[in-house]
């Protein structure tokens, strides 16, 4: 059972309420459905406008209207935990922080934090990477907010297509030895998948304990009809 919601965000009804408050946005590219991306989206408490903080090509942090953008407001995390999120996010950015040529790819099992504006990777995983949703779950996980059980997650057929194609289309940006290391890892770690993370971030905010891969999948399936009905 979902009790969830993914809003389509309204940039021109922006409250002070919404400010110091962290969202999670998903977007389905209308070329290409089977693409998704994810995000954190929060309100900028000087100019009342709607940001948003992403790992795609580059990490960005910068104002956005959203269009096309399914969030969730991540009401389980405080006012104080969400404002300390925001800085760091913030923060990233204006240090440049993360160097695309040797961060974004398929190895990841947690472990990975951001501190100063910049990533420390995990010292016990060799080539330890991100990806737009593990580097939300990973950030998440730093401020203590388990939202998924790891441990349940499995490595299916078509994670393992996607890992082998979106090598080969970040292949230009990254460092060749950080590449040959990501293509050898090819189906040995699970993808999280940014409607999966979504999803389970709506699961989540009920009891607060770890989302299970079977519920997970689940509220997915919940999300891309939710971002079905505000397409429409």
């Amino acid at each position: 059972m979902n009790s969830f919601t993914i809003e389509k965000h309204n940039n021109e009804a922006c409250q002070n309420d919404d400010v110091d408050r962290l969202a999670i946005a998903i977007k389905i590219q209308r070329s290409n459905p089977n693409a998704k991306h994810s995000a954190f989206v929060f309100i900028d408490e000087n100019s009342k406008r709607s940001m948003i903080a992403h790992l795609s090509r580059n990490y960005n942090c910068c104002f956005d209207k959203l269009k096309g953008y399914g969030i969730l407001w991540l009401d389980f995390i405080s006012e104080r935990n969400a404002l300390s999120m925001i800085i760091q996010l913030k923060l990233i950015a204006e240090k440049k922080g993360i160097n695309i040529e040797d961060t974004y790819g398929i190895i990841n099992t947690g472990g990975t934090r951001f501190e100063n504006g910049g990533v420390i990777k995990n010292p016990d995983v060799e080539g330890d990477s991100l990806t737009c949703a593990t580097f939300l779950l990973c950030f998440l996980e730093q401020y203590g907010f388990k939202v998924i059980d790891r441990s349940t997650w499995v490595i299916t057929d078509d994670d393992i297509e996607w890992q082998k194609e979106i090598l080969e289309i970040v292949k230009p940006t990254l460092l060749q030895p950080f590449y040959e290391t990501q293509k050898e890892n090819v189906g040995k770690f699970p993808r999280v998948r940014p409607e999966q993370l979504v999803g389970a971030c709506g699961r989540y905010k009920e009891d607060l304990k770890p989302v299970s891969y079977t519920d997970a999948c689940e509220a997915a399936e919940f999300v891309l009809q939710e971002m079905t009905n505000i397409a429409t």
